[in-house]
């Protein structure tokens, strides 16, 4: 959240890095000084827990008055907070504390008026869910180098040079499929999941190609059936085991 939130908030935040600056300046001093430098693992200022403090080797931790928050894995350094930083540290606590508040208050007021906006949202939502749609049908037809199909009512499936969309164009070969009117069933590997992609919205591996309507028919691309082709008058393709 940005400090141009609130005034409430950007005085907060002030008061913090004042603060802050405070108290690095204090241990600054203290991590400069002769004397405290051979007690130190290394002369730097870090913070744990949200206090400044500075590591102390743990052989020296008596000679560095202040309250250990935290010690390093091998046990070798304690990470001191030295008593004159103490209220510095208190206040800085403070203010982290009003910061927090101020923020979930600048949240939920957003949030409630946001709310109140809740149906455009939400058809906006729908709308992006829709295009987002659009856009990844056009970018598999586009690495597909598809086609998109014709789709007619006249009870007659015509494929030129189809092939299954899920095999590798390397391998696969393409095949001239027409179906419609009398005739035995055809054997297709990959007309089911080339109908199913047209029935979907979906362009088509590269080839020219016409579809009968198929009301209420899925077709599972990794299907392999034989189909029955249908009469002049037919509104569906029946697949049969």
């Amino acid at each position: 959240v940005a400090d141009a939130a609130s005034p409430a908030l950007a005085d907060i935040r002030r008061k913090m890095r004042a603060a802050s600056s405070r108290i690095r300046e204090q241990l600054d001093k203290m991590i400069r000084s002769p004397a405290y430098q051979k007690l130190l693992q290394d002369p730097i200022v870090t913070i744990r827990d949200g206090r400044f403090v500075v590591p102390v080797k743990a052989e020296h931790r008596s000679e560095v008055p202040g309250l250990v928050h935290d010690t390093s894995a091998s046990g070798a350094t304690v990470f001191v907070e030295p008593m004159g930083a103490v209220e510095a540290n208190n206040e800085l606590k403070v203010l982290t504390s009003r910061e927090e508040a101020e923020i979930e208050r600048i949240v939920a007021e957003l949030s409630a008026e946001a709310g109140s906006f809740a149906d455009a949202i939400i058809a906006d939502y729908e709308i992006l869910v829709e295009l987002n749609l659009i856009f990844a049908k056009a970018r598999l037809a586009y690495k597909m180098k598809a086609v998109m199909p014709a789709l007619t009512d006249d009870g007659r499936i015509r494929l030129r040079h189809a092939r299954h969309p899920l095999i590798d164009p390397a391998k696969a070969v393409p095949i001239d499929v027409e179906l419609g009117g009398a005739g035995s069933p055809v054997r297709g590997e990959g007309q089911p999941a080339v109908l199913g992609q047209g029935q979907g919205g979906l362009a088509q591996p590269p080839g020219a190609a016409q579809f009968v309507r198929l009301p209420g028919i899925i077709f599972l691309p990794a299907f392999s059936a034989y189909l029955r082709p249908p009469s002049a008058k037919a509104k569906t393709v029946t697949a049969v085991p």
